[in-house]
């Protein structure tokens, strides 16, 4: 049982890390992104803090 599942989470980390790498790569060779690399990073923060922000609001508006 361990080991099968050692061996699903390595191949498993070993994917999420080669796609995250990948598109690294491939978003850093366009253009766009590349001369506007500052504005791509707020707007990556922007989408994961809003929903959190989001969520706190309404559990205020709830009490």
């Amino acid at each position: 049982m361990h080991g099968k599942f050692i061996s699903y989470n390595f191949v498993g980390g070993l994917a999420w890390v080669m796609i995250f790498l990948m598109s690294g790569f491939f978003f850093g060779n366009i253009p766009f992104v590349k001369d506007n690399f500052c504005y791509v990073a707020v707007g990556i923060i922007l989408v994961s803090v809003v929903p959190m922000g989001w969520e706190m609001r309404k559990g205020k508006d709830n009490r």
